[in-house]
């Protein structure tokens, strides 16, 4: 079990939201059980967690508790996605957390961290430049560069001013 998440989790209730993970370097998950007993108020046995997994054949007890995993990792699931649905904006972060899931575990399967502070900080770097692209798209006219219809009102506009200029 990761401590940091245990001791996160009886201090503020939440592991959930997700606190360093000292196993994986970068990580801010908890462990499957920890998210279990927290959402649904279960205990996971562990017993077979660290039981040889290697080995060419699986036992009944290996089996089944991949199978209490899937299982589980399905209910916490249907547990957490009604409640991330009602948070502002929920809907939205949940589709892109679907969207992230699969390519996010193919790259853990290949050994591939994700750098966290490494892309916060690109992600920083990228609102900046859009603030400043903001700034000189406001300049020549368009108030919301979302919005069709004033970027057609501009298109328009620069248009005629440059089909007079060639006259």
């Amino acid at each position: 079990m990761s401590r940091g998440c245990a001791a996160s989790s009886r201090r503020c209730g939440s592991c959930l939201r997700g606190c360093a993970d000292k196993r994986r370097e970068g990580s801010r998950r908890c462990s499957l059980a920890e998210a279990v007993r927290e959402a649904l108020k279960i205990e996971l046995p562990k017993a077979s967690q660290l039981s040889p997994w290697w080995r060419d054949q699986l036992t009944d007890e290996q089996f089944a508790y991949a199978a209490l995993d899937a299982v589980m990792s399905l209910r916490l699931a249907g547990a957490l996605q009604p409640r991330v649905a009602n948070l502002p904006s929920g809907a939205q972060a949940l589709s892109r957390l679907c969207r992230a899931v699969a390519p996010v575990a193919r790259m853990e399967l290949a050994g591939i961290t994700l750098d966290r502070d490494g892309l916060a900080r690109q992600v920083q770097e990228w609102e900046g430049e859009l603030s400043e692209l903001k700034i000189e798209i406001a300049a020549i006219g368009i108030g919301n560069p979302g919005s069709a219809p004033q970027v057609g009102a501009w298109l328009r506009l620069e248009r005629m001013t440059r089909s007079s200029s060639c006259e």
